[in-house]
Order: structure tokens, then sequence, then C-alpha cells
């Protein structure tokens, strides 16, 4: 008895081992779960400007991204008009910045629209350039990437089943904690190729477009203008060199008090002499 016990348990053990080298050779796939996809293809970048864009085939996967900056007359006309164009393309603006320097002020806009709308929106955005500085698109193809992982996310799942029919089999308290860290470590892998394949899946779904459009303000400060300013800068030096002062009271009276102890010890000693 004892010995056929031992037999089913080395069976039981030898197709757990089998069912871990599976678990192994599927999770050694040609790709990693985390990297980004800039590190996993490279893109086929196309200039909008010098050649025109790529066929799309039937059930590819593409990712779509772009950058525009140009100068613009009237920030704020140019700020609404491309609001309603991302709303008339069923878009959003994930993010938005406003940076002011002496020669300009430029807007940073960082928009994602539905792929199918992508070129539309790019072509209503860069009407309102008044000089068009930079336009860039591109795209990277992650079908084979696509097709991979939701390869790989099947044999998972086929493999949790496995798992979860030999759980059941488990004649002790050792084969079953062994299963359930199995199990474990195999919905962790799960979990991650599941997160890599919604995120393909929204910017498959969803192209972004970074937008730079700025005005020049041209503001040269003259003599007059210069010389007020170097006259606020001087009394605020004055009004710090004050608190600075008022900051060391304590070392001035010392050093006044030594001073004066220093003098009067000199006139004693000169009327001794005398």
């Amino acid at each position: 008895m004892n010995k056929t016990l031992g037999m089913k348990t080395i069976r039981f053990f030898k197709l757990l081992f089998l069912l871990g080298i599976f678990n192994f050779s599927c999770s050694n796939g040609h790709y990693s779960d985390s990297a980004p996809v800039v590190e996993r293809m490279a893109p086929k970048q196309v200039s909008v400007e010098t050649a025109d864009q790529p066929e799309v085939r039937s059930g590819q996967k593409i990712i779509k991204h772009g950058f525009i900056s140009f100068e613009t007359d009237d920030l704020e006309k140019t700020y609404r008009d491309i609001k309603e164009a991302v709303k008339k393309y069923k878009g959003y603006i994930a993010s938005e910045n406003v940076i002011k320097d002496p020669n300009r002020i430029t807007y940073q806009l960082d928009i994602r629209v539905p792929a199918e709308n992508f070129d539309n929106l790019v072509e209503d955005i860069t009407k309102e350039a008044t000089f068009l500085d930079v336009k860039n698109i591109s795209m990277t193809d992650v079908t084979e990437e696509f097709t991979d992982i939701n390869a790989r996310l099947k044999a998972k799942k086929e493999l949790e089943k496995r798992y979860l029919e030999l759980l059941k089999q488990a004649q002790n308290v050792k084969e079953m904690l062994e299963i359930e860290r199995q199990l474990a470590q195999l919905r962790g892998e799960i979990e991650s190729i599941e997160g890599r394949l919604k995120y393909l899946q929204n910017h498959v779904r969803y192209a972004s477009l970074s937008v730079s459009f700025y005005k020049k303000t041209n503001r040269l400060d003259g003599f007059g203008t210069l010389f007020i300013k170097n006259l606020k800068n001087g009394w605020n030096n004055f009004m710090a060199f004050l608190l600075g002062i008022v900051n060391l009271w304590p070392f001035i009276l010392i050093i006044l008090f030594v001073l004066w102890a220093i003098r009067r010890w000199r006139r004693r000693r000169k009327s001794s002499d005398a």
C-alpha cells in the first residue's frame, strides 16, 4: 500500500515538474511584457511633408504618434480652435502647459484621439499655423507582438486550468502547497501579460499627438524701463542689507562693547602712565 502511494506521489510530482517546464517555455517568449513599444520594435517613421503614409492593411495593429510645432498670431483663438477640433473628432486633451519667457509664450498640449480620426485632426490643427516649424508623424507596427501576446496569454490560461485540475487530485498538504505556489506565480504572469495587452489595445485604439504652438512677444525694454528696473533692484538690495544688519544685531552689540572696553582700557593706561 505504501509502495503504491509512493508511486502515485512520484508520478504526481513528475507531472507537476513537466507543467513547470511548460510554463517556463511559455514565459521565455520573444518579447518582454513590460518593455515600452519603442524598444520592442523600431517604428516605421514617415515625414508627412516628404512622403505619403504607408497603407495600413486590414487586421494590422498600428500605434500612431505625431508632433507638431508652429507659430501663431493669436494664441487664445488657436487654443479654442484646437479644443473644438479635439471635441469634434472625439478626442481629449491629456495634459497642457503654458510657458512664458521674455521673447515668446508657448502652449504645449498632449492629445489622445481615436486612431481613425488622427489624420483629420492633424490636418485641422496645421491650418492654424502662421509658420510651421515641425510636423512629424510616426507609426509603430505592433501586429507581431499583439499576436504573440494573445498566443502566450491563451497558453498561460490553459496551463492554469491544468494546475486547477491537478490541485483537485492532490493527496496531501505538501502537494497542495506546491501547486498553489505554482498557481500564484502563473497568475502573476497572466496579469502582467494582460496589462501589456491592455496597453497595446489602448494605444492602437487612441493615437497620441503632441502640439506646441507659440507667439513671439518681441518685447525689448528701453532705457527708461531698464532704469526703473535697476532703481527697484537697488532699493530691494538696500532693504535686504538693512534686514541683514537687523539679523546680526547681537553680534554688533558685542563688537561695540568690545571696542568700548578696549578704548576705555587704553585711556586708563594713558592716565596711569602720566
